[in-house]
């Protein structure tokens, strides 16, 4: 099995974007070492699953109150063709502040069979506990 991950990464200001824990390049490291991680997990089943960074989606100054924003529609874009099967953030937040705009989003990942994981919640659809949640 392979997961094909689209990266998202977003700050909604510059002084954000200049922070060492907030910055596009510390949250793109981030995602990067969890996906070491999750390669090198000691469980068996993990060890099947080959992890291959396809695009990281960058959005700089782009506020998360709406889902029209350039890199995260060609995210979109990307999950609906078929090039991607997870997507991976550092926070909720980064991809929507909202939860309306959230829940359409996770409806779209479902019907187009593509995993969400998200660091900072411990939200991860990829494993059956977090399809129950």
């Amino acid at each position: 099995m392979e997961k094909l991950c689209g990266l998202y990464v977003r700050v909604s200001t510059e002084r954000q974007s200049e922070l060492k824990d907030g910055s596009l390049d510390t949250q793109t490291d981030r995602l990067k070492q969890y996906i070491g991680f999750r390669e090198k997990s000691p469980v068996d089943e993990a060890k099947l699953i080959k992890w291959k960074i396809t695009e990281v989606y960058r959005e700089e100054g782009k506020s998360g109150k709406n889902t029209e924003r350039p890199a995260l529609q060609k995210l979109l874009s990307d999950v609906k063709a078929g090039l991607i099967n997870t997507v991976l953030c550092t926070k909720i937040d980064r991809i929507t502040r909202s939860l309306i705009d959230f829940y359409k989003l996770n409806e779209i990942f479902t019907q187009h069979n593509v995993d969400f994981i998200s660091l900072e919640e411990s939200f991860d659809t990829s494993t059956p506990m977090g399809k129950a949640c």
